[in-house]
């Protein structure tokens, strides 16, 4: 059993410590020493190395608990915890004069051979156990790139590998993943070097900090696309895409078969008419430079700093209101109107009123021609139950 100086027992084993031998490398070593540990409640890490006159260098493997809890009576900027407990249980590893074995070694005093905490109940309580594997860790990525949920990897991990990791090892190995995928770059100028290498066209606006305040961004088939189909173009905002919160504004062109096709994307900082305008302008310029005419006709919602961004750098397009947009908001607006309208009438016949207002409605604006539009003026009817202002 091993015992701590000032008396109690652990419930560590005898054999505590890894037999002393020779290995062929310093990673066979430390890998055999931690499967030793990961069965009796501990796990090693690398501490310090020394190289001597002749070059062999020696190193001390310590137990991981070997830290220093932090002095709770400094002030610290971080409030963070740590497992150490200042355990002083450690081995060397020698290397050969040639350099071509490596030789495990106990220390001679005892305090070296003695844990001073109890030993863990299950080894994913050691970060080196739940150290992933190269192969798990390139799976990690590659599920990652393929959309694959953290949970999901680590579920899959569990079940076709002898992996320890926790979710936290997955977030981190992740992180790496994109590290190495950024090549020491930020987020938004690795999103620009890999978009650029894709043959994107790609726009960044910067604040006076340096901080990204706009990003526009084409696919180059879409620009194709855009210079056989370029005279219909929807604009619409979209929220809750992005962490940052940022509004994305989607633009969007319509082929001959009425399919819709994605042109371009704008991340705005806002939605006041500065922002549209800045990523109007890069658009009007992507029309320029693929050669397309101009667009016709330009279809938005009824968001005025959208509307007048438009009329300056697409001054020869109809601006209209989009029909789904109009739809939405007369029954957001008119339908309670109308099952509120008086408190004497059925609700059978408010039900009644409203699908008669909502058919002539539809009938208006489902107008093929101005001679047809005026027609359903003249002779179309609406209840007369409510007035609206």
């Amino acid at each position: 059993m091993s015992v701590l100086s000032n008396g109690p027992t652990l419930s560590f084993p005898e054999d505590t410590l890894p037999p002393e031998r020779d290995y062929e490398s310093r990673h066979a070593l430390f890998k055999s020493i931690n499967a030793w540990a990961e069965t009796r409640g501990y796990a090693f890490t690398t501490g310090r190395s020394t190289k001597e006159r002749s070059g062999k260098l020696t190193i001390t493997y310590t137990c991981d608990r070997s830290c220093h809890s932090p002095d709770i009576s400094k002030e610290r900027h971080r409030k963070t915890t740590t497992r150490g407990t200042g355990c002083k249980f450690s081995v060397l590893a020698k290397e050969s004069l040639d350099k071509s074995a490596w030789s495990l070694k106990h220390r001679l005093d005892k305090q070296f051979s003695l844990h001073n905490h109890m030993p863990s109940k299950h080894p994913s309580a050691h970060p080196v156990h739940r150290r992933l594997s190269t192969t798990d860790a390139n799976k990690v990525s590659a599920l990652s790139n393929a959309g694959v949920s953290p949970k999901d990897i680590r579920t899959f991990l569990h079940q076709n590998s002898d992996s320890l990791a926790t979710q936290q090892d997955i977030y981190n190995q992740i992180a790496v993943a994109k590290r190495e995928i950024f090549e020491g770059q930020s987020n938004i100028n690795a999103l620009a070097s890999q978009m650029e290498k894709d043959g994107f066209c790609c726009r960044i606006q910067l604040a006076q900090d340096n901080r990204v305040t706009a990003v526009f961004f084409a696919h180059p088939d879409s620009l194709s696309y855009l210079k056989a189909y370029p005279d219909v173009l929807l604009l619409d905002c979209t929220y809750k895409t992005n962490k940052y919160k940022m509004p994305l504004l989607d633009i969007i062109g319509v082929d001959a078969c009425q399919r819709s096709f994605c042109i371009a994307f704008a991340f705005l900082s806002g939605e006041a008419e500065l922002d549209y305008s800045w990523a109007l302008e890069h658009l009007s310029a992507m029309y320029r430079t693929c050669k397309a005419r101009l667009p016709s006709v330009v279809l938005t919602d009824r968001c005025l700093a959208c509307i007048n961004a438009v009329a300056i750098h697409f001054p020869s397009a109809h601006s209209i209101l989009c029909l789904w947009h109009a739809n939405k908001a007369v029954l957001q607006h008119c339908q309670p109107a109308f099952m509120l309208a008086s408190s004497v009438s059925s609700s059978e016949l408010q039900t009644n009123n409203w699908k008669e207002f909502y058919q002539s409605w539809y009938s208006i604006i489902a107008s093929p021609t101005e001679e047809v539009y005026k027609l359903v003026l003249t002779f179309g009817y609406f209840p007369q139950v409510l007035t609206f202002n």
